[in-house]
């Protein structure tokens, strides 16, 4: 499968397992390469997606239709230039001179734009970008919408992440017969504490760093972790630190 730039979101589709994190899935960069990192070359399919909740493709769709995720750099962002409101911003890219327009008649040209679908329309004046607030401007839409998400979307005290992994390895055995095994891990982060993200990210980098100083890794270069000697005594010591697969 090859999906042409801009189209990404257009191949979204509906996660059946933990139905209840309502999930959604769409493909994440090349899949190919792990193919011959994991010692499968002979798989007819190798795919490696992003899980997200559900609508948020939708939401980055909207983003798209409305170029704030152009990467190129706009006049009206320039940090040096006036002040400019998102709505303001948004009423330049839909070519519509008059920036003190009426915001329901702003709102319909926004609904136009995003296809008169709803839920895109809600997310984005939810998200705040219908309104007179200024702009920190960042050279191009897309550094500019992602510092103002950045900020915007912050945990706040009582909030925490998740991280959700699932792999699935369907298998045809030499009887014909077929099979789907899989592994699966859920990780919450802590409300003023470690993120999931930090605590599956930073164990096992710190875990492997000390496996390197201990002398538990005696390979020099640049590694990956795909053999049992690394991978192994990473993962027990993981368990410890409640990142446990099931």
């Amino acid at each position: 499968m090859k999906i042409p730039e801009g189209e990404l979101m257009e191949h979204i589709v509906p996660i059946d397992y933990f139905p209840g994190f309502n999930l959604e899935g769409f493909p994440n960069r090349d899949s190919l390469q792990y193919a011959a990192l994991y010692g499968i070359t002979e798989a007819h399919t190798v795919f490696r997606g992003t899980l997200r909740y559900k609508g948020c493709g939708s939401v980055f769709q909207a983003f798209l239709k409305l170029g704030l995720l152009d990467r190129s750099p706009h006049p009206c962002l320039h940090p040096q230039g006036p002040e400019i409101s998102w709505k303001h911003f948004l009423c330049n890219i839909l070519g519509q001179i008059d920036p003190n327009i009426f915001l329901d008649m702003f709102k319909s040209l926004i609904f136009d734009k995003l296809g008169r679908d709803e839920i895109r329309l809600r997310a984005i004046e939810d998200l705040g970008l219908l309104s007179e607030d200024a702009i920190e401007k960042r050279m191009t839409p897309i550094d500019t919408i992602t510092n103002y998400l950045h900020k915007r979307l912050s945990y706040d005290s009582a909030e925490r992440d998740i991280v959700i992994l699932r792999h699935e390895v369907e298998i045809q055995w030499p009887d014909l017969k077929k099979e789907c095994r899989s592994i699966s891990l859920v990780c919450y982060g802590e409300p003023n504490g470690y993120s999931a993200m930090a605590k599956t990210v930073g164990y096992p980098t710190g875990i492997a760093a000390k496996m390197i100083v201990d002398g538990e890794i005696q390979q020099k270069g640049m590694i990956v972790p795909l053999t049992p000697d690394i991978y192994s005594p990473l993962l027990n010591r993981l368990k410890r630190e409640g990142i446990i697969p099931f």
